[in-house]
């Protein structure tokens, strides 16, 4: 004797499985997307996070030091023997200082410093003497002078350049 066939009967649902809501296939109903979307998902999430990380950075990047350029001009007809700088924050707090003495005497003077982008009070104290006399005319002593500038310097990674003014020179 053989069994009698069984009837076909309606697929039943499994109580434990919920149906997923949340699926993209299931919003848009098309099989591509749902195939892109579950390929690309978790690799376009990385690349958000790397994203917004590297936002996140460049915005403090400009608060990190960064080598900053100075170049000091003296008065025409007058040459550097040695300067004095020293940087200020705009509170007023001490933040470097230096002193460059060039071999000689110079022309033009540049100077290095890492310091963050910014307003800085920059305070200048040049020692100058009189250029020489061109060939064959005579200079009596070498006429000195002092220099000292108050500066406000916006630095921004590129070079400053700054004329020392001759104005508020004392003759010794």
């Amino acid at each position: 004797m053989t069994a009698p066939p069984l009837a076909p009967t309606e697929p039943t649902a499994d109580p434990n499985t919920q149906p997923n809501t949340a699926s993209l296939s299931s919003a848009a109903g098309s099989p591509l997307l749902h195939l892109l979307w579950t390929r690309w998902r978790k690799p376009l999430a990385k690349l958000s996070l790397l994203v917004g990380l590297i936002l996140l950075v460049a915005q403090g990047l400009p608060a990190l030091p960064q080598q900053q350029h100075l170049t000091l001009q003296a008065p025409l007809g007058f040459e550097f023997t040695q300067v004095d700088l020293a940087y200020f924050d705009d509170d007023g707090a001490p933040l470097a200082g230096t002193r460059l003495r060039p071999a000689g005497s110079a022309q033009s003077l540049r100077h290095s410093l890492s310091l963050s982008d910014g307003r800085y009070q920059v305070t200048v104290t040049a020692e100058l003497v009189a250029s020489p006399a061109p060939h064959g005319q005579h200079q009596a002593s070498p006429v000195r002078s002092s220099v000292q500038q108050q500066l406000a310097l916006e630095l921004n990674g590129s070079t400053q350049v700054v004329r020392i003014d001759p104005t508020s020179s004392k003759k010794r």
